[in-house]
């Protein structure tokens, strides 16, 4: 059986998608925890009537603590051989359950993993086309623990698949001891991937969007710059020592890289002091290894010049991707 945990806080316009979605999976053989973190909209009383109609359904209510707490709770509290996880503002496809767990059960894998597709809250017609579509088969590709890593400090888009929690179905006796940690309040989903990888073996990945991230004012991946996604810095900083030898070159790049984004847009928010500070502090403490890393030459100046001189380094960024618009828009060619 399969454990599926949703966290809950404040999301009662669309829970009612989220749990039919969940139910209307053509693998029916699954318990559904929802998690209510202390919701004060009437979400909980939502998830109460569920649990009324399925006894599959459980409900915890708990004060709330967040995102990872809810997760954990959920952890503890299931009673199945795989755990999935699946936030409450979102959907997943009829067929994500079975296509994952038939990869999972195929060979020795410690998690099975799909892709997702973002649409945006209100398009009612993308929705309706990922929730009825057919998936006919799928390409896998096996990855060791070391392709895991890889992708975990590569970029573009295959990175942020491999990162989310919730396009994966784990066996249970991989995770139930590793707990999200509750003091992270952003990109908790890639401490705990980077944590994780260091105890896997091998996994199975699906080619195939299987998971609708719906893109609503509001939710976590739309907060924009704030105070908490400045401070997730420091998670980028501290999962650099989980990878082995051969990708801390690659983990010191990606630490560079988010640090100098959080330097470009912070300039003008109401946190560039606070955003200058923890920068000042990150820098400080691994530039040296930064310098000694395998990144080329070109890498390293681009992240020291555009850190010192965020201002200049913002306006000619912006001007060339706006020359390179320009060019492809001439050429016929959409950028």
């Amino acid at each position: 059986m399969i454990s599926i945990i949703v966290p809950i806080y404040n999301i009662k316009n669309y829970l009612g998608s989220c749990v039919n979605s969940i139910l209307s999976s053509s693998y029916q053989d699954f318990e559904l925890i929802l998690v209510d973190d202390g919701s004060t909209d009437g979400s909980g009383e939502i998830c109460d009537k569920f649990s009324a109609q399925d006894s599959r359904i459980k409900v915890i209510h708990k004060v709330n603590g967040g995102v990872s707490d809810a997760r954990n709770v959920g952890v503890k509290a299931s009673t199945g051989d795989e755990i999935m996880f699946v936030d409450g503002d979102d959907m997943i496809h009829p067929q994500m359950i079975e296509l994952l767990k038939t990869a999972l059960d195929s060979a020795d894998f410690d998690f099975s993993m799909g892709r997702g597709i973002r649409v945006a809250d209100g398009d009612t017609d993308g929705i309706s086309r990922f929730l009825g579509s057919k998936i006919q088969e799928t390409k896998r590709t096996i990855l060791s623990q070391f392709d895991y890593m890889n992708r975990l400090v590569s970029g573009g888009d295959e990175r942020f698949w491999s990162l989310q929690v919730c396009t994966k179905l784990y066996k249970k006796a991989v995770i139930k001891d590793v707990l999200f940690d509750t003091n992270i309040t952003n990109s908790e989903d890639f401490e705990w991937s980077a944590r994780l990888s260091l105890r896997i073996n091998r996994a199975v990945d699906l080619d195939e969007p299987l998971y609708l991230y719906l893109q609503r004012r509001g939710s976590a991946m739309l907060g924009g710059m704030n105070l908490a996604y400045i401070k997730s810095i420091y998670v980028y900083k501290k999962v650099v020592d989980y990878f082995p030898d051969q990708l801390k070159s690659k983990a010191l790049k990606q630490l560079y890289t988010y640090m100098l984004l959080i330097r470009r847009y912070s300039i003008k928010s109401p946190y560039h002091q606070e955003a200058k500070n923890i920068c000042d502090e990150i820098y400080k403490g691994t530039i040296n290894d930064f310098m000694h890393s395998d990144n080329s030459w070109l890498s390293k100046w681009r992240s020291i010049l555009g850190y010192h001189f965020p201002g200049p380094y913002n306006f000619i960024t912006r001007s060339l991707e706006l020359i390179v618009v320009r060019y492809y828009r001439l050429r016929g060619r959409k950028w």
